[in-house]
């Protein structure tokens, strides 16, 4: 694994939204595939540098853990993407696929 890979928590009303952040620079939050986890990006600031990787579990993946029922809206991935202190008010880039 990359050796600034930062793990956080985030909490989004009664759920915990598990992520990672590696690299330094323009903020990339990452939404990876089904069945995967945040730790499938974290390859990327060694090929892609002056970029800052916000890699997400998505909810039902990895570690976070999914309290608001058995679906997620995109309404809600957009207010976990806001409330994420690395991004703020700042322009981003949107990285997924798949589900992401």
């Amino acid at each position: 694994q990359h050796n600034s890979i930062t793990i956080k928590t985030l909490t989004y009303n009664h759920s915990s939204i598990h992520y990672q952040c590696f690299g330094t620079g323009t903020p990339v939050v990452c939404l990876h595939g089904f069945g995967l986890d945040s730790s499938h990006f974290s390859h990327l600031p060694d090929f892609i540098p002056n970029h800052c990787f916000i890699a997400f579990d998505l909810p039902f993946h990895g570690s976070t853990v999914w309290n608001e029922g058995k679906y997620v809206y995109p309404e809600q991935l957009k207010d976990i993407i806001l409330k994420c202190p690395e991004i703020g008010n700042k322009p981003f880039i949107l990285l997924g696929y798949s589900i992401g």
